[in-house]
């Protein structure tokens, strides 16, 4: 977590790996329609990075964001930070990130 501060996580690449993560999850919808195993396991491989992608964002850039983008992020970590058990110890603070 040393390295996800802003100066290495501008809002440029931030965009540019969402979207390139978004066209991975995108192709996977075809895995999905012939072998859901295999779907599963690459589903996980990416959404891990998808992570450290919007966990980024939102402790870089969350100025961007609205409310319910904000709150969409915070809801997307939290479910699987859990699910995956990747740095349970950022759940409490992720959780202070959410928009009332």
């Amino acid at each position: 977590m040393t390295h996800a501060n802003v100066v290495y996580w501008p809002i440029g690449m931030i965009n540019t790996f969402s979207e390139m993560i978004e066209a991975m999850l995108l192709k996977l919808e075809e895995v999905k329609k012939t072998d859901m195993e295999a779907y599963q396991t690459y589903f996980d491989r990416v959404n891990i990075e998808k992570l450290w992608v919007e966990y980024c964002h939102l402790f870089n850039h969350r100025q961007y964001l609205d409310k319910q983008a904000n709150n969409e992020k915070v809801d997307f970590l939290l479910k699987y930070m859990t699910e995956y058990s990747v740095c349970t110890s950022l759940i409490d603070g992720i959780e202070g990130y959410r928009i009332k």
